[in-house]
C-alpha cells in the first residue's frame, strides 16, 4: 500500500504485473509466499486450487451487498497482516434453467 512505489496501491491494475510480452513480471515488494529457503511448499498447490474454487463459487452462487447495508469498505484492518474489515453478504443459490427445446 505504499504511494510512493505503486503511486495508487488502491486500484485494482494487474498490468502492473504484465510486461510489454503479456507475460507476469512478479514484483519484489509482493511476497504472498515467502521467499528463499523459507517458501512455502504449498505455493504450487495453492496457485492451482484456489483459482478453481473461486470459479466453482461464482459459478454457483451470487454474491451482493446484505440489503440496508453499507458495503465491504476498501480501507484495509491493521494488523501482523492487512485484511478486509468484517462485513456481511448475501449468498443465493443460481438458478440454472434446463434447455427444454433439446431435440
Amino acid at each position: 500500500m505504499d504511494k510512493e512505489y505503486w503511486g495508487d496501491p488502491e486500484t485494482f491494475r494487474p498490468e502492473r504485473f504484465i510486461n510489454e510480452n503479456g507475460e507476469f513480471v512478479p514484483d519484489k515488494r509482493v511476497c504472498h509466499f515467502g521467499f528463499g529457503k523459507r517458501i512455502c511448499i504449498g505455493m504450487t498447490l495453492s496457485n492451482a486450487v484456489v483459482p478453481l474454487f473461486l470459479a466453482t463459487l461464482l459459478h454457483n452462487f451470487n454474491f451482493s451487498v446484505v440489503p440496508g447495508q453499507e458495503p465491504p469498505t476498501m480501507e484495509p484492518e491493521i494488523g501482523v497482516i492487512m485484511s478486509p474489515k468484517e462485513f456481511e453478504v448475501k449468498i443465493t443459490n443460481r438458478v440454472f434453467v434446463e434447455n427444454s427445446q433439446r431435440g
